[in-house]
């Protein structure tokens, strides 16, 4: 799956928007990754990092 699809899984354009800026490498830090799932850090508006995990096996993004 490429950004493209991602982004036009969004509701509308602002999210997308919004959800590309996130993107953005720079915001990203405590990447890992190992057979089920992937996780990381993402720096958002708030004082503290969106902690973020997606399971691959069942499809489960939090």
């Amino acid at each position: 799956m490429d950004v493209d699809s991602v982004l036009a899984l969004a509701p509308d354009k602002q999210v997308a928007t919004a959800a590309a800026k996130l993107a953005a490498p720079g915001n990203w830090s405590g990447l890992g990754h190992d057979d089920h799932a992937l996780w990381g850090l993402c720096r958002g508006s708030g004082k503290n990092p969106y902690q973020v995990c997606v399971d691959l096996e069942n499809g489960f993004a939090d």
